[in-house]
């Protein structure tokens, strides 16, 4: 396969990833506690990937917060990374929702 082809076919997987994001590259951020916040998700997510909020030790009412402020710093999609074993994992999800 050409240099060419493979540009071609590696655009196509890609698409699909761009499509299921919402954003212009197949770029996910990793989720990374203390790190994953509003500032990072949303210059990622205004470069055309997508940002993801690490909520693993946040309370509800922090969630809230850095959702807003995310927000608030972007037009873009982004998304919220929840752990399943946190105590607070209903209320995660309420705010989310």
């Amino acid at each position: 396969m050409n240099r060419q082809a493979a540009r071609q076919r590696l655009d196509q997987l890609w698409g699909r990833g761009r499509a299921f994001l919402g954003c212009d590259l197949a770029i996910l951020g990793g989720a990374m506690t203390w790190v994953s916040e509003r500032h990072l998700v949303s210059a990622l997510s205004n470069a055309g990937g997508f940002g993801v909020i690490a909520s693993g030790s946040m309370s509800p009412g922090l969630l809230a917060a850095e959702i807003a402020g995310t927000a608030a710093l972007t037009e873009r999609p982004f998304g919220v990374n929840l752990i399943t074993m946190h105590p607070q994992l209903m209320e995660l999800i309420d705010v989310c929702l």
